[in-house]
């Protein structure tokens, strides 16, 4: 085999061909078609059913299947010709469910082009003159178009088109290395067949004009832009871009100008780093566009997020567009407006013979096409505002590229917000690492200081240091060059004490980059002593926060002089705002934290900070329905929904909070925090987060109103049902019932109740929860009995087999118009009673609208979970399946014992339907076996069905047959009705007594079920 694989090669960058010791296979076309598939999926499994698709699209043959195997057959005999049987009979395989073609992806000549071209990128930098000979290299294996033998082929398309674009990048590096090693006439030769091969490509016009007035040939640019222009006008109807036209304006000034300026002479002074430059998602093209449409464009971010390298990255691609050059000034040594006047002539050789140094420098600069960029201008800002002002006013030609940590206040400023890099999210593995700037920066530069290597020992460790970081550059490289010292997870231990670890070592940086807080502290002493003790104050706030938050903390009214100070931090990049929320970096806050320390300010600055969102989630509750006694938010309950997703933009200063209460033993502002975040919390499936808060919360020493006592240990009883503590949650409930009696209200009582009926529900008792949810509605005797609660009676009655009763309680809801939570239940209700009658297109068409209208997460992981089943009951498995995957993938990750185990028995059905009974029965026993361990009746009895017809399948009839007799007595004594779920199983009593033996075993309760099941799962 391995003989094989080395005498054979494909290529597809032309001609689809095999070669076989370097000799082409004679393939026919339908071998041809395939083998491009298999190329295109190299080393992967191309399904059956996706080969037929290709081969023959909607009209395959009679015996596809077979056909599959003829084609596949001859395409494996005709890529081993000439070798014995043995050494090719392994090289197409067949895989589970279709057919993987064997070998590297050394043998693919297109692969081996993109690992040149890779190859080429990694030595540009050190190693022009090679590249060129490696990109050389990798364009020689084209031999025409890629995939050439089936262009029009729908399967094809997508590598197609990614090869073409690969193939141009690969020719657009290579011709900037050209002129980068100053080859300008190879460059130009190679420009100008380009734009013929790609009449409408705008970067190579571009490219082909800036390098003819580079080289001193404007009239050959003003001739190719002609063509330019002409082919724009036929092939698109429209004129060149306005970046092409300011270059034929160019070439037109350096043909009649006799004082252009030449290519030899100096037309720059960009400071150019030594270190490489980690894109940020195209910002610096962003930046270039902002300029080429705005005369005046400021870059605004606090210290070290990378202004000055953004403006000077994205000012060296247009250089070509400014005649008379870019000029670069730093004004960060400047300390008077007079020395604003004297950095800014000397940058643009301004001569200095006068007595007035602005009129001197418009007098100069006025003729002049040029790009200014002024860098750092917020301790000189009025200066720098006055001065650019009159500069844009009597310089027509003049635009300016600005940094600041404020905006300059110009009349046509345009701004640009530098964001942070962005930092890992979620699960990172090193193949996703480096798709991250922030990951990106820290591993080039740590490379460079200490040859530092990302592996999966240090990967959560430096992904950490990211985060804690928030992505500002400065901070990362100084993070980066402490490699040299001590490890990724040491570096950020070390941060947690001392914000001051990170410190610059390099010679040549400015004081106000030496350290992090040094940084930082730059921009604190430019503001006032008001504006600094808001700035302190405000290191309370971990996220986001409001105005009137802030005026809190700060023990103010929302005034307008508040307004204006968080305005001014905000102009002084130490706030972010977006909207009306404002936040601060972390690494903002944890200076600014420290000297709210320093001065003492921490203690009162967070017992306001508790206060406002203990009050905040008293409202909450009050605007959510859960106050009985409070009227006062009456106004403000909308819909329901949208009131608990309001918890998400305060959540970390929720948490916050409640550490302070804590801390404190303030149990009655702990619990309310708990209660107040507790419905945002479990709709967004971060139950074990809430019943953490909660459960904590009451066990604080210390008086709560009853209220919010019933209201907590409602919230933390539903939890305990979810988690599958169905003991806790009744005893929750029952001292819930217990206060909300005691208080003589009778929405808490009903409230409670329904928490009782839920307890019964997830114990799988329908009838004691029937019961309970019409004591609950009964209790309501003045008050309007809760949507909520009719709904769920509705569902019970449905499991109950009483349909009718089920759907009239669904009509009488449906006479008013519902919320957007029932507009999501009712469907989905409706879908089941319709699944039970076999109607499976209806309940379908009820799922998917009930799931679509899902307010939240969890409700529409519910939601989709139905979808999934209607799909198996009308026999789309694979749609199923798909389905079914990512709900179980979701159920996993939150926890939820009857989520988990619902999910994971649909896909062990899927399984068993689909031929693989082996795989299904797994899946299906360990719900069985979850649902039975959590003491949760009715789910364990749905599952003995799925149970039943696994067993089926792996050839146990009589075991089968004994759990089924287990579910028919179960739902005898319980009153459950089988057709009522939202799968209808594909097994029955007689089904099975037809193929099953004499000895069939006695299952008698739940527990032997799960034993009779695992028994099976082992012999299997």
């Amino acid at each position: 085999m391995a003989g094989m694989l080395e005498g054979l090669q494909y290529r597809v960058l032309g001609p689809i061909e095999a070669i076989v010791d370097g000799e082409p296979v004679a393939l026919a076309p339908k071998q041809r078609k395939l083998l491009a598939l298999f190329l295109i999926h190299a080393d992967t499994v191309v399904s059956v059913d996706r080969i037929i698709d290709v081969l023959w699209g909607e009209r395959p043959p009679h015996g596809v299947s077979d056909a599959v195997r003829f084609h596949v057959s001859r395409l494996r005999r005709a890529l081993r010709a000439g070798h014995e049987p043995a050494a090719g009979a392994d090289l197409i395989t067949r895989e589970r469910d279709g057919y993987r073609l064997v070998g590297g992806q050394h043998q693919i000549d297109a692969c081996r082009f993109e690992q040149l071209v890779r190859r080429a990128s990694e030595k540009a930098g050190s190693d022009a003159t090679e590249a060129v000979q490696i990109i050389d290299a990798a364009l020689d294996l084209w031999r025409g178009n890629p995939y050439a033998d089936v262009t029009y082929e729908d399967f094809a398309q997508l590598e197609i088109r990614r090869f073409e674009a690969a193939r141009l990048q690969a020719i657009e590096l290579r011709i900037n290395l050209l002129l980068h090693l100053e080859r300008h006439e190879e460059a130009i030769g190679a420009l100008e067949s380009l734009v013929i091969e790609f009449p409408i490509h705008e970067g190579l016009a571009e490219l082909l004009l800036s390098t003819l007035n580079r080289v001193g040939r404007p009239t050959d640019a003003l001739a190719a832009y002609s063509g330019v222009e002409d082919r724009f006008r036929t092939e698109l109807g429209i004129r060149p871009t306005e970046a092409l036209r300011r270059l034929e304006v160019e070439s037109r000034l350096a043909t009649e100008d006799p004082l252009w300026a030449g290519p030899g002479q100096a037309r720059h002074n960009i400071p150019r780093s030594l270190t490489t430059y980690i894109e940020r998602g195209g910002e610096t093209e962003a930046v270039r566009d902002r300029v080429r449409s705005r005369r005046l464009v400021t870059l605004l971010g606090p210290g070290g997020i990378g202004k000055t390298r953004m403006a000077t990255e994205a000012a060296a691609e247009l250089l070509p567009e400014y005649r008379s050059g870019i000029w670069f000034v730093d004004l960060a040594p400047v300390v008077s407006d007079e020395g604003v006047v004297r950095a800014i002539s000397r940058a643009t050789n301004t001569p200095e013979s006068t007595d007035e140094p602005v009129d001197e420098l418009v007098t100069h600069l006025s003729q002049l096409d040029l790009l200014l960029i002024v860098d750092n201008c917020e301790h000189v800002v009025q200066a720098c505002a006055v001065l650019i002002e009159r500069l844009l006013g009597e310089c027509p030609l003049l635009r300016v590229l600005a940094t600041s940590r404020e905006p300059l206040g110009v009349s046509g400023e345009c701004i640009f917000q530098v964001e942070p890099l962005d930092i890992p999210v979620g699960d990172v593995d090193l193949a996703s690492a480096h798709s991250a700037p922030s990951l990106r920066l820290f591993i080039d530069r740590a490379s460079d200081a200490s040859q530092f290597e990302l592996t999966e020992l240090n990967l959560d460790a430096v992904v950490a240091l990211m985060r804690r970081l928030a992505g500002l550059p400065l901070a990362i490289e100084m993070a980066a060059a402490r490699t040299r010292d001590v490890e990724p997870a040491e570096i950020t231990k070390r941060l947690n004490s001392h914000l001051d670890y990170l410190q610059s070592r390099g010679r040549g940086v400015p004081d106000r980059h030496r350290s992090l807080a040094a940084t930082f502290q730059w921009s604190y002493d430019l503001l006032d002593a008001e504006q600094q003790g808001t700035f302190r104050a405000l290191a309370v706030f971990e996220g986001e926060f409001t105005l009137d938050a802030a005026a809190a903390v700060r023990d103010l009214d929302p005034t307008p002089t508040l307004a204006d100070d968080v305005g001014e931090l905000v102009d002084a990049s130490l706030l972010r705002r977006s909207g009306d929320r404002y936040r601060m970096l972390e690494p903002v806050r944890e200076f600014s934290e420290g000297l709210l320390i320093e001065h003492a300010e921490d203690h009162v600055a967070r017992d306001r900070h508790l206060r406002y969102y203990e009050a905040l989630a008293y409202r909450q509750r009050v605007a959510e329905g859960r106050v009985a006694d409070d009227p006062s938010g009456a106004e403000d309950r909308g819909d329901r929904m949208e009131i608990v997703e309001r918890v998400a933009q305060d959540l970390d200063n929720y948490r916050a909070a409640f550490r302070h209460a804590s801390e404190n033993g303030d149990r009655r502002a702990a619990i309310e925090i708990a209660a107040g975040t507790s419905q945002h919390l479990i709709a967004r499936l971060a139950i074990r987060e809430s019943a953490r808060l909660l459960a904590a919360a009451l066990d604080i020493e210390g008086d709560a109103p009853d209220g919010l006592l019933a209201d907590a240990h409602m919230n933390l009883a539903w939890i305990r049902a979810d988690l599958g503590d169905l003991a806790g949650s009744e005893e929750l409930a029952l001292v819930a019932l217990e206060i909300s009696r005691r208080m003589a209200s009778e929405e808490d009582e009903s409230d409670a109740l329904f928490t009782l009926a839920n307890a019964a529900f997830e114990s799988g008792d329908l009838t004691l929860a029937r019961d309970r949810l019409t004591a609950c509605i009964d209790a309501c005797v003045t008050v309007e009995p809760s949507r909520t609660s009719r709904q769920s009676l509705a569902l019970v009655e449905a499991l109950l087999g009483n349909l009718t009763v089920a759907a009239e309680m669904l009509d009488e809801l449906e006479t008013a118009p519902l919320d957007q939570q029932m507009t999501a239940y009712v469907p989905r209700t409706r879908g089941m009673i319709a699944a039970s009658l076999g109607d499976h297109g209806a309940a379908l068409k009820c799922f998917e609208r009930g799931a679509e209208a899902s307010p939240t997460d969890r409700a529409t992981l519910e939601g989709l979970r139905h979808v999934a089943y209607a799909h198996l009951n009308l026999g789309d498995h694979e749609r199923a399946r798909r389905l079914g995957e990512y709900v179980h993938e979701r159920s996993l990750e939150t926890g939820i014992p009857t989520y988990i185990e619902r999910t994971g028995s649909l896909l062990g059905l899927i399984e068993i339907r689909q031929g693989r009974p082996g795989i299904g029965i797994g899946l299906v026993g360990e719900g069985l076996a979850s649902a039975v361990s959590r003491g949760d009746r009715y789910r364990a009895w749905s599952f003995l069905y799925a149970a039943s017809e696994a067993l089926l399948a792996v050839g146990h009839p009589d075991e089968a047959l004994g759990l089924l007799r287990l579910a028919e007595t179960t739902a005898d004594e319980h009153g459950y009705w089988l057709p009522a779920m939202d799968w209808v199983p594909r097994i029955d009593r007689e089904s099975i007594e037809t193929v099953a033996a004499r000895s069939v075993p006695d299952v008698k309760d739940f527990e032997s079920a799960v034993r009779t099941t695992r028994a099976a799962m082992k012999r299997w």
